[in-house]
């Protein structure tokens, strides 16, 4: 077992990046950029508008570097509404990614959560890893990395809450039905989606899950970003987390 590690272009500094490419899938957009950056998948760059605030985001790709946004306030709809030869401006990587490990894994991402999971699905093929990716979204429509996950000789299962394509429901259901198949759980989405991969793993398998909470300085001194009931700061002591010392120390799970 061995902890990922990377990270250039650490600290304070910004880096200009330009927008070569936009994919959007509904209110979610994939912005390819013009910089590389070497990161671990899991950890997060603050990226910054001039004249919005900054926000966290996990790369979905590091070479070129991607990321996945949703637009749920004004600067990620502006970041979704991006055009090529935009500019925006990156720091980092901050924060623990995921730890590699021999076996079987499986990644469960819930909506944009699915980004550092793909990442880490790459990374992981490169060393010659195959393992499942679940990816869960509200419809067909948002779709993200299903065929990027194929593509690297995984398999890979679509569940949409409407439906619309993959399997109806959420993406936990296929962890409940195939938990004893597998060496090791990485989980990133929805609060209630880790919940529910902690009540299943429990101490039963090794798991990681990749919390989300308001990050405003990314390194610690704000506090904003604090896991409720644990003392644990998401951008230092995470945002990947073993199950083991969430549930030791009062989290909720299930």
């Amino acid at each position: 077992m061995e902890r990922m590690s990377g990270g250039c272009c650490k600290g304070s500094h910004y880096h200009e990046a330009v927008v070569t490419r936009v994919d959007r899938r509904g209110d979610v957009a994939n912005l390819y950029l013009d910089i590389s950056l070497e990161t671990v998948p899991g950890q997060f760059v603050m990226v910054w508008l001039p004249g919005l605030e900054e926000v966290p985001m996990a790369p979905s790709d590091d070479d070129p570097l991607r990321i996945t946004v949703k637009a749920v306030g004004k600067t990620t709809r502006r970041l979704v509404g991006m055009e090529p030869g935009d500019r925006l401006y990156i720091r980092g990587p901050y924060g623990r990614g995921f730890t590699r490990r021999s076996g079987r894994p499986l990644l469960v991402g819930g909506g944009v959560g699915a980004a550092p999971l793909i990442l880490l699905a790459k990374k992981l093929a490169e060393m010659g890893v195959e393992g499942v990716y679940v990816e869960g979204q509200p419809s067909g429509d948002v779709e993200l990395f299903i065929r990027e996950a194929l593509d690297l000789g995984w398999e890979a299962i679509l569940y949409t809450e409407d439906g619309s394509r993959g399997y109806k429901g959420l993406p936990t259901q296929y962890l409940e039905e195939n938990l004893g198949g597998f060496t090791s759980i990485y989980a990133c989405g929805p609060e209630p989606m880790n919940r529910a991969v902690l009540r299943l793993c429990g101490d039963r398998i090794p798991c990681e899950v990749s919390m989300e909470r308001i990050v405003k300085c990314g390194v610690g001194v704000c506090g904003s970003c604090v896991v409720e009931g644990t003392g644990l700061l998401v951008c230092l002591d995470g945002p990947v987390f073993r199950a083991d010392e969430l549930l030791e120390r009062g989290y909720p799970g299930g």
